[in-house]
């Protein structure tokens, strides 16, 4: 089931768009998932299906990459390509995981490791989508900065 907050504006961007992603802040970091074809970091990301809103496609993004039930609130911005990047709030305290561990089992296989970072420590060839590398800036300042 698709959890978004009680206090999210509709989303008024197009319903077609191929990807959203979860931008989730604790402290003055970002999760951020490690890809394995890569070796590169991403926002927890993935592709929308017809049956379901940009925010539910963010939400089981987030699930499927980190096992992390988020809660998808308000639009950020989005990417360079059009796509939405939603401020999400973890169930668990971020801040008590260490900085980097293992993807669980069950996820996917496309990921090896999450991580929290500093997206102000980041350059552009640390990102899988170098495009995403301005708008994730742009959300993370723009994300409510408590701690989760």
């Amino acid at each position: 089931m698709c959890r978004v907050a009680h206090d999210a504006t509709p989303y008024s961007g197009s319903s077609m768009v191929s990807e959203a992603a979860c931008l989730i802040r604790t402290h003055d970091t970002v999760l951020m998932v490690r890809h394995r074809s890569s070796a590169l970091l991403a926002l927890p990301s993935g592709a929308v299906t017809l049956q379901e809103s940009p925010r539910c496609g963010a939400h089981r993004a987030v699930w499927e990459k980190t096992g992390l039930n988020v809660e998808v609130g308000r639009l950020l911005t989005h990417t360079d390509s059009g796509n939405p990047v939603f401020h999400c709030r973890s169930e668990v305290s971020l801040a008590d995981l260490p900085a980097r561990f293992e993807a669980p089992h069950w996820a996917s296989s496309k990921i090896t490791r999450i991580e929290r970072v500093s997206p102000f420590e980041l350059n552009q060839a640390q990102l899988h989508e170098p495009d995403t590398f301005i708008p994730v800036r742009d959300a993370f300042v723009l994300a409510p900065s408590h701690i989760e």
